[in-house]
């Protein structure tokens, strides 16, 4: 670790581990609502974690993460998806 200590978020390991995230790999990300109740992960259907979505399939599984635990309209998403695929 050494020099790469200070990129190390403080409570983050904990807070993976306690979301099953533990073996994910990074990022790691979680929507969860103002109770701190989880609404969506970055897991697919296959739980395999779609970290940062890069491929059309992984951000389709984004935006539907996203549209199901937000109030974004679709103008919204669609910018979402073009900004993920640029």
């Amino acid at each position: 670790m050494g020099d790469k200590k200070k990129l190390e978020n403080p409570g983050g390991e904990e807070l993976m581990n306690r979301y099953k995230g533990k073996d994910a790999g990074l990022p790691f990300w979680l929507i969860l609502n103002a109770k701190g109740e989880v609404l969506a992960d970055s897991f697919n259907d296959k739980k395999e974690n779609l970290g940062c979505p890069s491929t059309a399939e992984e951000v389709d599984v984004f935006l539907a993460k996203l549209k199901k635990s937000s109030r974004m309209n679709d103008n919204e998403l669609q910018a979402v998806r073009k900004a993920f695929l640029k």
